[in-house]
């Protein structure tokens, strides 16, 4: 009875868990401190989605070159197991003419990847109107 529970446990935990390696991290990156209105933005993600995690588990940082995917599209921030969040200087920088919409639109987008431990973008991107429209 106790390895079947223990079994259940492991797979429910993982049902989540993915680690692609095309995904890799930037190459280049300095980690930063998140800005405090990020709290509420990962509160916000939070009660929409459902989910909850730990905002003080992420590591940020601001990405020092291009990030592009598989698909070779620019990216504006990117997710990395278990808890990094990158961005490209645009989405932090208040003095771009990126609108805070977007900026904001991003963030969330991100928080969500972590929240949700995915790459992929399950119904919680929809909910939450986080789904980029390609």
């Amino acid at each position: 009875m106790r390895t079947a529970t223990l079994l259940a446990l492991l797979t429910l935990s993982c049902s989540r868990c993915e680690s692609p390696t095309n995904i890799p991290s930037p190459p280049r990156a300095e980690r930063i401190q998140p800005k405090e209105e990020w709290r509420a933005l990962w509160a916000d993600v939070e009660k929409c989605s459902g989910l909850s995690g730990r905002f003080d588990d992420v590591r940020w940082f601001i990405a020092l070159e291009k990030m592009i995917n598989p698909e070779e599209e620019e990216l504006a921030g990117r997710w990395i197991l278990p808890h990094d969040i990158y961005f490209v200087p645009e989405v932090i920088d208040s003095s771009n003419k990126w609108s805070e919409e977007y900026k904001q639109f991003n963030i969330e987008h991100e928080i969500l990847h972590d929240l949700s431990q995915t790459y992929k973008h399950p119904k919680q991107f929809d909910m939450c109107n986080l789904r980029y429209n390609h």
